[in-house]
């Protein structure tokens, strides 16, 4: 996947959560958010607008589960990667997303950073294939 830029999403029912990531994620040169859902109708009408590079996705979440939104993005849109983050951590979750198609499931209270961890990794490689 090769980018000037990555767009990324992010799905979360905490204003705080959404607003953390964003605020993160616009410090990391390389990656612009290009839309921010608190529930899955909204995140339903906007992948199909706007699809992402990289989709962040709570699995809990007022109108349903992300495992439910992740299926979808799955059938529909192959190569979007989505990094579950969630305090929803049992083996079941994280068995059941990987076998959906999660690329990453990571602990939002434990794992939060690895998120752009992986990010910049990245935007390492890629420099890497400019070499």
């Amino acid at each position: 996947m090769e980018h000037n830029s990555y767009k990324i999403a992010v799905i979360d029912d905490s204003k705080l959560i959404r607003e953390r990531l964003i605020e993160k994620i616009k410090s990391i040169k390389g990656f612009d958010i290009i839309w921010d859902a608190k529930n899955l109708s909204e995140s339903y009408n906007l992948i199909k607008t706007t699809l992402p590079d990289i989709l962040i996705l709570d699995i809990q979440l007022p109108d349903g589960n992300g495992m439910e939104f992740l299926h979808y993005v799955r059938k529909h849109y192959k190569n979007v990667i989505v990094i579950m983050l969630t305090n929803n951590v049992c083996s079941v979750f994280k068995k059941i997303c990987e076998r959906i198609g999660s690329n990453f499931f990571f602990d939002k209270t434990k794992e939060f950073d690895k998120i752009f961890l992986f990010l910049k990794s990245l935007n390492k490689n890629e420099s890497q294939k400019n070499c």
